[in-house]
């Protein structure tokens, strides 16, 4: 309560219901934790919360196709996917 009684004038204070429950939330920081132990991204060790936004980026990216439908630019890095493979 001290944190909204705190807060500056004009804040909103929203309660919602959580979006997921929390044994999908620990699955899906130790399948993070796992991808982030073993595989690196372009030479580079990422940590869990940065493949969450990889493979985020990856979902947007399969719905925004360049022109050619072969290139797509990740925050992350290059991702290359050939249109045979799609």
């Amino acid at each position: 309560m001290q944190v909204i009684t705190a807060a500056p004038y004009g804040t909103r204070v929203e309660v919602k219901a959580p979006k997921r429950s929390i044994p999908q939330n620990d699955r899906s920081v130790a399948m993070l934790t796992e991808v982030s132990q073993q595989l690196p991204w372009h030479g580079m060790k990422l940590k869990p919360d940065d493949w969450k936004l990889v493979f985020l980026d990856g979902l947007s990216a399969s719905a925004a196709w360049s022109e050619h439908g072969r290139q797509r630019l990740c925050r992350s890095g290059p991702v290359v996917i050939r249109s045979d493979q799609r």
